[in-house]
């Protein structure tokens, strides 16, 4: 395998900036519901979800480091994050 590290530093000047997608603040038309196999929020309007997976260490993350990590998931357009292996 050969390694593939992201510079997280220089990140934000990248050309890929996908929160423009999300919508603030989350759950602003109201709560998410499920209509004919699709998620959509209570106007019925179909929602997407873009998730990632976070585990052990990266659930707690340093509270000067929150804003910044939460920042590039947004950039990214992650809207859900699922908490694993929190125990």
């Amino acid at each position: 395998a050969v390694p593939f590290p992201m510079d997280w530093a220089h990140w934000p000047q990248g050309r890929i900036d996908l929160s423009r997608f999300l919508e603030a603040p989350a759950g602003r038309h109201g709560h998410v519901r499920v209509r004919d196999g699709h998620f959509t929020d209570d106007s019925g309007r179909r929602l997407r979800f873009w998730g990632v997976n976070a585990a052990i260490d990266l659930c707690f993350p340093d509270p000067s480091q929150a804003p910044a990590l939460a920042e590039d998931l947004a950039r990214l357009g992650i809207n859900l994050v699922r908490f694993h292996h929190l125990d």
